[in-house]
């Protein structure tokens, strides 16, 4: 097992006591359009104990942000702590040791907490090192999100990111991959149904396994009480991962040949299996003039809502350009879907994390739910930007506020 450790300045941590409060002008709770004026939260050993009206609290110390909002952590569903969000992450990450490797990946999970993402799903890591740091930043011992974990993702010989390992050819190999990440302690199992963009000699236009073996994976991965998650670009890839019941679709770009062909019946499928999409959406993958044009995803999001297909939030954080601190910016995109502010950062919480599995645990603000919270300058019910004003993130009942003096009423 490689020695984890965090590698640079830990972000300030206030100590406000095993049992404190939060208040603000506005707490959204994260579901049920829920939004509750000039209201308080009570933290108690990492739990959430009472949420209600500011004058109802006990006397007891209170982090007070006048104007603020307080709401459910963010979850990012899709991240890649091992990459480190440059021009070359997969060649770089190869030429890492499992120690350094280690050591970026508690780094990348401090910035994303930093950033008000209090739970992640990692869908990619080389060796055993996802479940190995899942299980540090669970300690306490350095700040990061809760973590689900997939492991090394199941992938062709030569196929997208088979550097990180679980090459299959046969179902017997995919069995082999899967129950050996299953004893290690991953959460998901991922299976690359298609190419990806960004390994040499993978192609996204086409799928790199069966319908058949797709759906093994599934079967096997059931058997041992493991949700799949499906990288797939292609219609033919999205159909596969459809038919196979997945439990979720990540990128689900319809990519094919240059172009983008939407397939209303797989989409129709996916709605009518409950699998959600990721569509792993960030500043740099909104673009127009990239291989996957905005006009052409937003149109095809917009369409996949409409049939009942429930989008939940991820950024792909670690790939080229892709940093752990954008997470704020990579909702914006979701106003052109006709998404309103409130859908957005419900989405963002109690939606993603209930389709990772992780909804009785976080995602809102709840007694008996876990401390996990974020407190905001200003109103993103008004302005979605806001989001980014962070003054304070709670993960496990720990405070770290984000400015030097730390919150006004404290």
């Amino acid at each position: 097992m490689h020695p984890l450790i965090w590698g640079s300045a830990m972000p300030y941590r206030a100590d406000f006591g095993a049992r404190y409060a939060l208040a603000a002008a506005r707490t959204i709770v994260g579901a049920g359009g829920q939004v509750l004026p000039d209201s308080a939260v009570i933290v108690n050993e990492g739990m959430i104990e009472w949420v209600g009206p500011r004058d109802g609290l006990p006397l007891l110390p209170v982090v007070d942000l006048p104007g603020g909002t307080l709401m459910p952590g963010f979850v990012d569903a899709h991240v890649h702590l091992a990459l480190d969000a440059g021009s070359h992450p997969i060649g770089t990450m190869e030429e890492r040791s499992g120690a350094e490797l280690a050591a970026l990946m508690v780094r990348n999970a401090g910035t994303l907490l930093m950033s008000g993402v209090t739970t992640a799903r990692d869908l990619g890591a080389p060796a055993s090192l996802a479940t190995e740091v899942k299980k540090l930043l669970a300690t306490g011992k350095a700040p990061g999100p809760r973590l689900a974990v997939a492991g090394r993702p199941l992938t062709s010989p030569g196929g997208h990111c088979a550097v990180m390992g679980a090459t299959c050819t046969s179902a017997a190999d995919l069995s082999r991959a899967i129950q050996a990440m299953a004893a290690e302690g991953v959460d998901w199992i991922k299976i690359m149904v298609t190419g990806g963009f960004m390994t040499v000699g993978s192609d996204p236009n086409r799928p790199q396994f069966t319908a058949d073996l797709v759906a093994h994976a599934v079967t096997e991965a059931g058997r041992l009480g493991l949700p799949v998650a499906a990288h797939a670009h292609s219609p033919e890839g999205i159909e596969i991962a459809a038919a196979a019941g997945v439990r979720t679709v990540e990128h689900c770009t319809w990519f094919e040949q240059g172009a983008l062909r939407f397939v209303e019946a797989s989409a129709a499928l996916l709605a009518g299996n409950g699998a959600a999409v990721c569509p792993t959406l960030s500043p740099n993958s909104c673009r127009e003039d990239g291989k996957v044009p905005w006009s052409a995803r937003k149109a095809h999001l917009t369409a996949m809502r409409a049939l009942g297909v429930a989008l939940i939030t991820g950024t792909d954080a670690g790939i080229r350009n892709t940093p752990f601190d954008s997470y704020a910016a990579s909702l914006l995109p979701l106003l052109d879907l006709g998404m309103s502010p409130l859908d957005i950062i419900e989405t963002a919480t109690s939606v993603t994390a209930e389709a990772i599995g992780l909804g009785a645990t976080v995602g809102t603000i709840e007694p008996g739910k876990a401390a996990d919270l974020v407190l905001v300058a200003g109103n993103p019910l008004g302005d979605l930007t806001r989001l980014a004003a962070i003054v304070l993130v709670v993960a496990r009942g720990r405070a770290y506020p984000l400015i030097e003096e730390g919150p006004h009423g404290v």
